[in-house]
């Protein structure tokens, strides 16, 4: 079963590498996968789960004030604000969503239902996928604009001098391509 998945106790973590290092280490994550028991805690001195990007903002200020300041900073933000759920706020929902009058919601229960073709899901057509499409271009958007924030902290306490910044992204998505 995938919750019994874990990573190995012997494969050496960045986290663990950086703490031997001397680094403070700051995980704030978001979902079960990246989870203490499924082993991504290993080496961070705080390891925090939050729900959107401008909650995990607040952590990260309120942990980064918590530092010492002498020490490097090894700081992992996780976050899973663009994936389904697509419901992003009202005013990224409208600077992307054309009008739309189907039945596709952008919800995880109605993606998954269509995608295992239960019984009773509708066919979709290219403007369902056009609606799912806006609807993540708004999430896409509504993060940006948190990690501007982020950014922007970094720039007006100094930080920014001496940070290095990696952005990854685990996958793309598919609308019923």
């Amino acid at each position: 079963q995938m919750e019994d998945l874990a990573l190995a106790p012997g494969i050496p973590t960045l986290a663990e590498t950086l703490q031997r290092a001397g680094y403070q280490t700051v995980g704030l994550y978001r979902r079960s996968w990246v989870h203490e028991r499924h082993g991504f805690g290993r080496g961070f001195d705080v390891f925090r789960a939050h729900m959107e990007a401008e909650e995990a903002g607040q952590h990260l200020h309120e942990e980064l004030e918590r530092l010492d300041h002498e020490r490097p900073l090894f700081l992992f933000l996780h976050l899973y604000d663009v994936h389904s759920d697509y419901e992003p706020e009202p005013g990224f929902r409208a600077q992307f969503a054309r009008p739309y009058t189907g039945i596709v919601d952008g919800t995880s229960r109605q993606l998954h239902d269509y995608l295992e073709r239960t019984e009773g899901t509708p066919a979709w057509g290219p403007a369902d996928a056009r609606h799912l499409v806006d609807l993540y271009d708004g999430e896409i958007r509504q993060l940006d604009t948190a990690l501007a924030g982020f950014f922007t902290f970094l720039e007006n306490s100094g930080l920014a001098k001496e940070t290095l910044v990696v952005l990854t992204s685990d996958h793309g998505e598919e609308f019923l391509e």
